[in-house]
């Protein structure tokens, strides 16, 4: 089943729903019933848009990219999704997009495929009605998880998930840690441009611009970034 519209009457001159700070939002489901009942439950909260319902993958990139929604809120396990490039064509073509996961598995595997989807937070369908707008909101703004998904994942498949190599995540923490390049570069053994060039691979990875934006990315996540109980070696000064 292709795009469908949700029949919503205009609001008054005076209707607060009516806001700019309103997330448009695209919802994407192949069951009509649970779509109908997100988009109630985002439209009784009042700080969504819901541009339309979609029920099948082979049909998200046409009406999504005309649309153009601040959120893509859609099921991992969706036909057509898994082995699709729909979402990655998806966020080049919309680089402001969000894509939002709503599942119904907490398992560390699930919420893994759904971040090598490209998403940026996952949700679980138990979620409460009258929780789902603040639960959609936290994602968008910085949150991955909700409660019972961040319990089974821990801190290295979160960084995993978001596409970081164990030593892109390692410079990470340390850059949180408000430590400069060159004494990274030390600890590591290794050099300032390789440090650098690890650097850009985790901005752009995390969709960041600069140090301050990839430590809140990392701090909103929760992930400990406290230096490892055993100090990293550092090359021999040699006297003489």
């Amino acid at each position: 089943m292709g795009l469908r519209h949700p029949r919503r009457p205009a609001p008054a001159a005076d209707d607060p729903s009516d806001s700019t700070d309103q997330l448009s939002v695209v919802v994407a489901d192949d069951r009509p019933l649970l779509t109908a009942g997100i988009r109630m439950a985002l439209e009784l909260d009042g700080g969504f848009r819901v541009l339309g319902e979609i029920h099948s993958g082979a049909a998200l990139f046409v009406p999504v990219k005309r649309l153009r929604p601040d959120v893509l809120l859609f099921d991992p396990d969706l036909s057509g999704i898994r082995g699709s490039s729909v979402l990655a064509r998806l966020v080049l073509e919309l680089p402001s997009l969000k894509l939002v996961a709503l599942g119904s598995a907490s398992d560390r595997d699930d919420v893994r495929t759904a971040f090598r989807l490209g998403v940026c937070g996952y949700l679980l369908k138990t979620v409460p009605p009258r929780d789902l707008g603040a639960a959609v909101r936290q994602v968008v703004h910085g949150r991955a998880f909700t409660p019972g998904v961040e319990d089974a994942v821990g801190d290295d498949q979160i960084l995993s998930a978001a596409g970081l190599s164990p030593r892109e995540a390692e410079i990470l923490r340390a850059v949180a840690r408000g430590r400069p390049n060159k004494a990274i570069a030390q600890e590591l053994w290794i050099s300032e441009a390789t440090v650098k060039f690890h650097l850009r691979n985790v901005y752009r990875r995390l969709r960041v611009t600069n140090r301050i934006e990839a430590t809140r990315w990392l701090l909103d996540r929760g992930i400990r970034v406290e230096a490892p109980a055993t100090a990293a070696a550092r090359p021999l000064t040699l006297a003489g």
